[in-house]
Formats: structure tokens, C-alpha cells, sequence
């Protein structure tokens, strides 16, 4: 086997070095891993940038130097960094994911294959997988989901799980793109402990097949897979890291915010102003051990200073801008609002929500103007992703989970729609609704399906519809009952 595999290996290294041309399959076939891998899109240098960004630790302003004390140990100076980038794409997220998309068919007589496609959606925990695969696509400017089968030990069903890859997790994300976008083929990398080895492994999926590489000592070794689901199942994602373009605005921020920090340190403690004769005392008696004075001892007595004067009339004094803490001041509040803007992402503070007037849904959206830009523009990139997961959960459940259903998955048609990150006034909301019905501009069928309320528009109405008759059969009884010609009915009767 080590024989053929130097072999295999040996043949490669010469196509290679030759300049051979071969497609993806072909150095499949020929096991040659290490070129196949290279045919995929790699990213690796802007998601370790947009990491390394990300992480507080790795800031830039915590490799600030410290300062340097002739005869005393370095002052430590601070580090102060600050996580905007975490909370510019968590309030991203949150504008796009913090109400989960519904949905909703559109085809008609795929009821039974609408019920299962929500039951995989709520089996799966759809909602918890897509706000991760969103938050990390934020934070990494790329992401996946990655659908696979297994069989469950103790009841021995075919089941479907969800992971979500991420650079971060130790996963390799390798997408190959066509011209036009279409995704062509899926590399996923990642190590697995054998044993008392650490092995890597690179699974290459097709729609027909899937290819699991494992590297060896010399080679690689591939098995391949029928993919029974009948599609690529991955839903990738990229997109720009959510505080593109202010990083240099942060680091500003944090190294302003650092400095002055360091001047707190160094003259908010009080300096103790003392002549030529008492420090030259002070420091005699601390030699003999003697006390000659009350007067504290630099070194013991905490943060604070000791100057020594010549006379009463030295002067000891710093040159500053009389504006200095305005000018300070003044451009940190600068740079946090330009971050803010310039990411479109909006102020959430207790006092911006107060400013914004009374805390009702269509308020909220006013005040919340920028955030609702960026999620149009987020929406343009996860309701094509949502599309494509659809149609592959809808593979899975025909192909897989349950093939009774395959013919009806196949003529499903589904639609999602984001939710709204923050819900209207209910009874606002139905005031409008029922002033809009009352003027004769929306049909009672319209005017119930605006009302989150009611999940079931036509078995609602039809609810409604018999309830009405009821009552209109008791009011007809009652009012029969309590006339004239009601009560001469009911003498006849009794004749």
C-alpha cells in the first residue's frame, strides 16, 4: 500500500511540475488532494484579518509600549480595548434575526408537505442554526451550513443534523464558484484525533457524490460516497465584515481612550508640594529611622507624589492648551458617532430610545433609520440563502427523511419573510386595521391576515362566519318570541 501510494504520489508530483492541465475530478481520481484543494476558493487572509479585528485581545492598543522610569520599573500604560466590532454585528444580527423569518406556501396541495417541511425547520432548531451561521458571516466575512445524514443509535432513524462551519471552529471553507455564481462543488477541511494522531481530513461534495479525503504519511486516500440527497448540502455565505471600512476609527478610539486614561493615573492622585529642606528631612529620618515630621512617605503611602521645590517661589507647572480635556473629549464623542453612522448602526442606549418618543414600533423604526438600511442591504444576501436552503431542505426531506412525500416537496413552494426586529403596538396596529375594513378599503380575508394573531386566515373566517349565525338564530328566536305574532304563534299552539 506505502508502495503505491509513493507511486501515486511520484506520478502527481510530475503532472504538476509539467504543467499538466487536469479538472477537479480528474485529480480526484488521481488522489491528488493537495492540487484538487488548490481549484477551491480560498479566503483565509481577510477571514484572519476580520478575526484578528474582531477579538479584543488582538488590538492593536494592546501592543502600546510601556514607559520607561530611569531607576524605577516601566510604568504600565493602558490597554484599553474596546469590542465595537462585537457590538456592531450583534446589533446587525439583531436587526435582521431578532424576529425569525415565517413561512409560508404558496403552492396549493402540498399541505402535507408544508406541515413536514416545518417540522424539519423546528426539529433542526432552524432559528438557533441561522442566527450562528448569520453572526459568524458577520464577524468572518464568510460562513456555512452543513447539512449531513445519520442514523440514530437507539431508535435506528435516518436523521439530519446542521453544522455550522467557521474559521474560528477549525473548519476549512473552500466554495468553487462558475462564472455566474453557481455553486459547482464544496471543499470542507478539518482534523480529526486518531489514535494518538492528529489527522486531516477534506470532504469534496458534488450533487451525485461525496469524496472523503483523508491525508496519510505519503498521499491521501479517498472514499467516495453516494450523496442520496441529490444536491451540494451547503448553504455559504459571504459578506463584507460588519464594521467594514472604521477599524482605523477604532483604533483611534482606543488609543485616545488609553492616553487619557494614563493621564488619570499619573494627575488625578494629589502631588505633595514640598521645599528643598523638609524633602532632604524626610528622607534623613527614613535613613536613621527616626521620625522628624508627619509628613507621608512617597514610596508606602499609595498613588500618591512628591515634588521637591528649591524655594517657596519655584514654580513647577504644566503647558497645556487651556482646551486640552474639551479637545479630548470632544473627539472621542466624534469617533464614536462616526463609527456608529458610518457602519449604520444605531444608537441603543436607554437615553437615544427615551429621545426617540414614545417606545412604539413605528417610533422605533424612525429613531432606528440606519439600522433598517443595513438590513435592506443584508436581506439582499440571506434571502437568496434562505431560497437555496429551502430547496435543498426540501431535497432532504423527498430524498431522505420521507420519499412518500417527494413528488409533493417537489411541486412546494415556499416564501420567507424577515420578521421586524421591533413589533408594533398590537392594539395600534389592529385600530388601523379595523378603521381600514370599516372605510370599505380592505376585504375582511386582507384585513384578518394582517393580524399576527391569526395563523389560519380561512378557518378563522369561517369560525367567524358560524358564530355570526348563531347568534343572528338566537337574536331571531328572541325577537320572534317577545312579538305579537310570536305570542298568538305559540296560543295556536297551545289549542
Amino acid at each position: 500500500m506505502i508502495i503505491i501510494d509513493f507511486f501515486n504520489s511520484s506520478v502527481n508530483w510530475f503532472l504538476n511540475t509539467f504543467g499538466a492541465k487536469r479538472d477537479l475530478l480528474e485529480l480526484i481520481k488521481d488522489k491528488d488532494i493537495n492540487k484538487a484543494i488548490q481549484s477551491f476558493q480560498c479566503r483565509d487572509t481577510d477571514v484572519e484579518n476580520a478575526i484578528s479585528e474582531y477579538d479584543p485581545e488582538s488590538h492593536k492598543v494592546n501592543r502600546r509600549p510601556n514607559k520607561k522610569r530611569i531607576g524605577k520599573p516601566d510604568k504600565i500604560t493602558a490597554k484599553l480595548a474596546i469590542p465595537y466590532q462585537r457590538h456592531i454585528n450583534e446589533v446587525e444580527l439583531t436587526f435582521l434575526y431578532g424576529t425569525m423569518p415565517t413561512w409560508t406556501q404558496t403552492s396549493t396541495g402540498t399541505d402535507k408537505a408544508f406541515e413536514a417541511f416545518n417540522d424539519f425547520l423546528k426539529n433542526t432548531r432552524w432559528g438557533t442554526t441561522q442566527r450562528e451561521f448569520k453572526r459568524i458571516a458577520g464577524s468572518e466575512t464568510e460562513s456555512a451550513k452543513l447539512y449531513y445524514v445519520y442514523r440514530d443509535t437507539e431508535t435506528q432513524e435516518t436523521k439530519v443534523g446542521i453544522k455550522v462551519l467557521a474559521k474560528t471552529k477549525g473548519d476549512e471553507i473552500r466554495p468553487l464558484f462558475d462564472q455566474y455564481g453557481n455553486m459547482l462543488s464544496f471543499g470542507h477541511g478539518y482534523y480529526l484525533k486518531e489514535g494518538n494522531n492528529i489527522v486531516r481530513h477534506f470532504d469534496i461534495y458534488y450533487p451525485d457524490y461525496v469524496f472523503r479525503c483523508t491525508q496519510k504519511n505519503i498521499g491521501w486516500d479517498v472514499i467516495t460516497e453516494k450523496n442520496d440527497i441529490g444536491k451540494i448540502p451547503v448553504i455559504y455565505v459571504q459578506q463584507p465584515k460588519s464594521w467594514y471600512g472604521v477599524q482605523a476609527l477604532i483604533d483611534r478610539l482606543e488609543e485616545l481612550r488609553s492616553r487619557v486614561s494614563d493621564v488619570n493615573d499619573y494627575v488625578a492622585d494629589p502631588i505633595l508640594k514640598m521645599s528643598t529642606d523638609i524633602l532632604i528631612a524626610q528622607k534623613e529620618a527614613k535613613m536613621s529611622n527616626t521620625v522628624k515630621s508627619g509628613l507621608p512617605d512617597p514610596d508606602t503611602s499609595g498613588g500618591g507624589k512628591t515634588v521637591g521645590l528649591p524655594t517657596k517661589d519655584s514654580i513647577m507647572e504644566y503647558l497645556t492648551v487651556d482646551t486640552a480635556v474639551d479637545l479630548k473629549k470632544n473627539e472621542i464623542e466624534d469617533l464614536d458617532k462616526v463609527i456608529k453612522v458610518m457602519t449604520m448602526t444605531p444608537d441603543l442606549t436607554f437615553e437615544a430610545l427615551i429621545s426617540a418618543g414614545a417606545p412604539t414600533g413605528r417610533a422605533l423604526r424612525r429613531a432606528m433609520a440606519l439600522g433598517y438600511m443595513k438590513r435592506a442591504k443584508n436581506i439582499e444576501i440571506y434571502s437568496i440563502a434562505q431560497d437555496r436552503e429551502a430547496n435543498l431542505i426540501k431535497a432532504i426531506i423527498g430524498n431522505i427523511l420521507n420519499i412518500s412525500l417527494k413528488s409533493e416537496m417537489e411541486k412546494l413552494i415556499v416564501h420567507s419573510e424577515f420578521g421586524e426586529p421591533f413589533q408594533d403596538d398590537v392594539s395600534e396596529k389592529i385600530s388601523d386595521i379595523i378603521k381600514l375594513r370599516d372605510a370599505g378599503l380592505l376585504s375582511q380575508e386582507t384585513a384578518m391576515s394582517l393580524i399576527d394573531y391569526i395563523k389560519d386566515v380561512q378557518s378563522e373566517m369561517e369560525k367567524v362566519k358560524v358564530e355570526l349565525a348563531e347568534k343572528q338564530q338566537a337574536l331571531s328566536e328572541q325577537m320572534g318570541a317577545g312579538s305579537l305574532f310570536g305570542q298568538f304563534r305559540n296560543n295556536n299552539n297551545d289549542e
